[in-house]
């Protein structure tokens, strides 16, 4: 049976349904609510999930659910994502509206490298679509490669569609930003950058804290907290920094990562992650002019932005390491050597171009391994789940190992080791297939299932200084 007067963390008094016969479906909206949850997020979109008694059909004929319906609920506004009816109930999902409005912008545009930076870019789409959204960032580095919304054929004609939402997530994730939405602004901003604020110090005997829960495993990939606390929580938001004390190996800054607040209960519940380190910018297309006009082969010298230098094709110390002892592994490097020059293309998987997922996958293939495909995610998926994720350095000397760097929300970036510090890869459009220096463009290195002997004991997760990602204690 409906509850007829919800009190709790937050206001139905508000709690709006715009579009048609608004008005007239209002009243019987929140009198046939079962169930209303609000989660707002730094790790994606944020939503409110509704379930209604319609016994009727009232709501599911009103045409509200057929059109861009909006939800106001808290002062935060949503748009109708996605409905499911069962039985005589029906459940709707809202997400945030400047998402909503932001996963329609998808026509292709482009900018060159150095032109601006990646949260520059992502505002100037902003801007120039949905004006009435608000951008907070801060200040970044310069992007040293091409910046897109979308993908361009070789004509420069658009090719795969993207949204502007889907862009900002892949373009800031490469260098681990997080791009979340709230009340109506874009967040573009680096965890170092939240952390640095002046966060709120919990303790459990803290008012209006229930509890504090800590999650930490050597064997795990990441540190976890949750808390609990009733509807006085209104003043933390997504991405608040927040110091823990009294929990011994959780007394750290950790940062909101969701708060979940009920229409019927007074409860409130927080998750807290680790803060991640930023990722530099990715290769720097300025390092090839300069070996070309004279700064010569070889390393070279690192960048004020802290990447390694890559070798060029036609340096004159190349170097492709050390065969393997195991002919099919060696196969699979030879292969991967083999497709130097060919250029790189978003999406391909050769034989004539490749993406660095495609490059793997081709090589791997060819030597006679199954199971290992497409897209970069899945490889470290492999990994990870099989315990074979290792560190840089065992990577770095292990021929066929592979090199993985994961961003925030996802996974964009893979390359071969050849054995002695060095990769052959895809490496993007700038560069095509070539031989690179590994440096500090990876987060994890990995073994690829049936190119090794299996691991009798779990791999444990790699560790690297600062790094969200590395249990807490480690």
């Amino acid at each position: 049976m409906a509850k007829k007067t919800p009190v709790g963390a937050l206001d139905l008094g508000r709690l709006e349904l715009n579009g048609t016969d608004a008005k007239k479906t209002h009243a019987s909206l929140v009198g046939a609510l079962t169930a209303l949850t609000m989660t707002e997020t730094i790790t994606g979109a944020s939503t409110v999930d509704l379930t209604l008694e319609d016994p009727d059909r009232t709501l599911l004929r009103s045409g509200l659910l057929t059109q861009r319906s909006t939800l106001v609920i808290d002062r935060a506004a949503f748009e109708l994502a996605a409905v499911r009816k069962t039985g005589s109930t029906v459940s709707i999902v809202f997400e945030d509206l400047a998402v909503a409005k932001l996963r329609r912008q998808d026509s292709f545009r482009k900018v060159a490298p150095g032109a601006m930076s990646r949260a520059a870019f992502i505002e100037s789409l902003v801007r120039a679509d949905a004006s009435w959204i608000k951008v907070r960032t801060t200040q970044g580095p310069t992007a040293k490669v091409e910046l897109s919304r979308g993908t361009a054929k070789s004509n420069d004609q658009a090719g795969e569609p993207e949204d502007t939402w889907t862009a900002a997530g892949r373009i800031m994730g490469e260098i681990q930003w997080r791009v979340w939405a709230y009340r109506s602004t874009l967040n573009l901003l680096p965890d170092t950058f939240l952390k640095a604020q002046s966060p709120y110090v919990l303790t459990e005997d803290s008012q209006g804290v229930d509890d504090i829960d800590i999650d930490y495993d050597v064997g795990k990939p990441t540190a976890t907290a949750s808390l609990t606390g009733r509807a006085g929580f209104r003043s933390l938001v997504p991405g608040t920094a927040v110091q823990l004390e009294g929990m011994g190996p959780g007394d750290r800054v950790w940062l909101v990562e969701s708060i979940t607040r009920s229409a019927f209960s007074q409860q409130v519940g927080v998750n807290l992650i680790l803060p991640l380190p930023t990722l530099p910018e990715p290769i720097e297309v300025q390092r090839e002019e300069a070996a070309t006009s004279g700064g010569g082969g070889g390393d070279g010298e690192a960048g004020e932005d802290g990447w390694d230098s890559i070798n060029l094709p036609d340096d004159p110390d190349l170097s492709t390491g050390t065969k393997s002892a195991d002919p099919k592994v060696e196969k699979f490097v030879q292969t991967a050597l083999d497709q130097r020059g060919k250029p790189y293309d978003w999406g391909a998987s050769g034989p004539g171009k490749f993406d660095c997922s495609g490059l793997v996958q081709y090589c791997a293939a060819r030597a006679g391994f199954s199971g290992i495909s497409k897209p970069t995610s899945h490889m470290y998926d492999l990994c990870k789940d099989r315990g074979q994720l290792i560190s840089i350095e065992e990577a770095s000397r292990t021929r066929g190992a592979v090199l993985i760097r994961v961003g925030v929300g996802q996974t964009n970036h893979i390359a071969i080791s050849l054995g002695n510090g060095k990769t052959m890869e895809a490496m993007g459009s700038a560069y095509g297939c070539k031989i690179g220096n590994i440096g500090d463009r990876f987060t994890n290195g990995g073994l690829l299932p049936g190119m090794f002997n299996a691991r009798t004991e779990p791999r444990r997760y790699p560790k690297r200084p600062d790094d969200g990602n590395i249990p807490i204690g480690s």
